[in-house]
């Protein structure tokens, strides 16, 4: 799951979500200011999740990205962040 909403949006779009969230998912985000602890807080015990800060230029396919992973996170999960991020960036980590 991505989760792409503003910053003022986001707990209710993870309320929203976390009854239907389980272990198996992977969250993405990209909303700014949003810390990984107010991410994994709202959702079930175990979430994996990665927050990743883009700038601008990937609206042009030029871009870098910048990504940190939750507690839950994998290699694996990293990798398929590095991967999504790839299609828009020139450059991620």
């Amino acid at each position: 799951m991505i989760l792409a909403t503003k910053p003022d949006q986001v707990t209710a779009a993870l309320v929203e979500i976390s009854g239907a969230f389980h272990q198996n998912h992977l969250l993405i985000s990209i909303a700014a200011g949003v810390t990984l602890t107010k991410l994994e807080v709202a959702l079930p015990a175990g979430a994996r999740v990665i927050r990743v800060m883009p700038n601008t230029p990937a609206l042009v396919g030029a871009g870098a990205s910048a990504f940190a992973l939750g507690k839950n996170a994998s290699v694996a999960d990293a990798e398929l962040t590095k991967k999504l991020l790839s299609a828009v960036a020139s450059h991620c980590r």
